[in-house]
């Protein structure tokens, strides 16, 4: 496979620690069991294994099997959230699928009773362009409104979906410019609280 040689491992310590940094924020005890969603070839978990139990569901067997072999102590699962039901609560949840409303949602009614903290993953891109500031600063800048771009217009669906749900657990929404390869310095990755 050439996923490894598209996204090293080394080029995640930065994101990894982003999203280490929101699952810590709001937790009221040791976080000790994380469970990511569309852990792809696991580069963020192989810097969160560090610090957590994780556990690491994708739907792709070729990118679990990258995972596996560079995460070997944690626990692979094959499936998504239509799925995927481990029978088991966990400390932070970090969800790095969610596209849509109706993903969110899921994600939601999923780990109602069995996550203490959801993580979402979003975008930059969840912005209306031309950005306000640069470095992007959230209280800023306003959620895309155009449904001609579909990834941008779901992703700020989503978040308003979001911004909407009044019971669950606590969700930290992450939103980095980039996400992977050589240049993935984020310009502005920013951390939302929701529900608490």
């Amino acid at each position: 496979t050439l996923w490894p040689v598209m996204s090293d491992p080394s080029h995640y310590d930065e994101e990894a620690a982003i999203f280490r940094e929101a699952v810590e924020e709001i937790a009221t005890s040791p976080v000790r069991d994380v469970l990511e969603l569309g852990c792809g070839g696991g580069n963020n978990a192989s810097h969160l294994k560090t610090w957590y139990r994780m556990v690491l569901v994708d739907r792709a067997p070729g990118m679990l099997a990258v995972s596996r072999a560079l995460n070997p102590d944690c626990e692979h699962v094959e499936g998504d959230l239509r799925t995927v039901r481990l029978g088991r609560r966990f400390d932070a949840v970090i969800d790095m699928i969610c596209f849509t409303p109706e993903d969110a949602g899921r994600t939601v009614e999923l780990f109602r009773d069995t996550a203490d903290h959801l993580v979402i993953c979003s975008s930059i891109a969840a912005y209306r362009r031309p950005y306000k500031t640069v470095p992007v600063q959230e209280d800023q800048e306003e959620l895309w409104i155009d449904p001609s771009f579909q990834y941008a217009y779901q992703k700020a669906e989503m978040e308003r979906f979001l911004a909407d749900v009044t019971d669950g657990p606590p969700v930290t929404l992450v939103r980095p410019s980039l996400t992977f390869g050589d240049g993935a310095r984020n310009v502005g990755v920013l951390r939302q609280n929701r529900n608490l």
